[in-house]
């Protein structure tokens, strides 16, 4: 018997409404199961935790299929491999999709919703930045991040010189006692530019998501590294994006962006 089609049922459009994402857990090859769940926004009032989903919708044909409430959902390819890589192996997941959570076909709940965006961002616990599928250059630069991260939690005064100490011994003394014929800054930086060259940061719309968010972290594959420090390496490897990524950059949640408020206020 062929399961029946997801069908909305309506949310409440005179008060803070909205669905939540219960993204059931999983491994990476398995179905995507999950359940809609309507909601209050604000935390304060009961609201639940989630984290909101920033994404590019990529190509808008809808190929893939998930299972929602036990009916099927048809969506993109590009959310398909994201809610695969984002679900945990060991518990569910609260998110917000605008995909999936508003009902794309109904004007007056889209026009609702899109009235409360900057809301949803701002109430989430975490905003949650997918920039596509992994590849060797990515999980090579998104693992150098993380060791980064490490250290930056042992730094105690200046963060940024002990990251770019820290980026020469291990671009420069530790190679040279290893594998010399590695370009460790080289490969930092070729897996970096791919990543600012992702069609996320050509987005009108991540502006507002990323500028409203109280915290972020940003997931290519299966690695992810806080927006903290994903903002600081392209300046540390001594790369200068494009305009419109630096924009972005600097409006990501943490040290770039204390440095931009400061700036405005002068």
């Amino acid at each position: 018997m062929e399961t029946a089609a997801y069908k909305y049922l309506p949310i409440d459009l005179d008060g803070p409404s909205f669905r939540l994402l219960q993204l059931f857990k999983g491994s990476i090859a398995d179905d995507v199961h999950c359940n809609l769940i309507e909601a209050w926004i604000s935390q304060s009032e009961g609201g639940m935790p989630y984290n909101a989903l920033s994404y590019t919708w990529g190509s808008m044909e809808k190929k893939a299929t998930i299972t929602v409430n036990g009916t099927l959902m048809h969506v993109t390819s590009n959310l398909f491999i994201a809610l695969q890589n984002l679900r945990f192996e060991d518990e569910d997941r609260i998110l917000w999709v605008d995909a999936i959570c508003i009902n794309q076909d109904d004007e007056q709940e889209r026009g609702h919703q899109v009235r409360q965006m900057s809301e949803i961002y701002k109430e989430a616990e975490e905003v949650i930045i997918w920039l596509g599928n992994g590849s060797q250059e990515t999980d090579f630069v998104m693992g150098f991040m993380r060791e980064l991260d490490n250290n930056y939690a042992k730094a105690k005064h200046d963060w940024r010189l002990s990251a770019q100490l820290w980026i020469y011994r291990r671009s420069v003394i530790q190679p040279g006692l290893r594998d010399s014929s590695v370009d460790y800054t080289a490969r930092w930086r070729e897996g970096m530019e791919f990543m600012l060259m992702h069609p996320w940061f050509r987005r009108i719309w991540i502006l507002q998501e990323v500028a409203n968010a109280r915290r972020a972290t940003v997931v290519c594959g299966r690695k992810s590294i806080s927006a903290r420090i994903f903002a600081q390496v392209p300046s540390l490897l001594g790369l200068q994006p494009e305009p419109h990524c630096q924009a972005v950059l600097d409006i990501m949640p943490g040290f770039s962006r204390k440095e931009s408020c400061k700036v405005s206020s002068k």
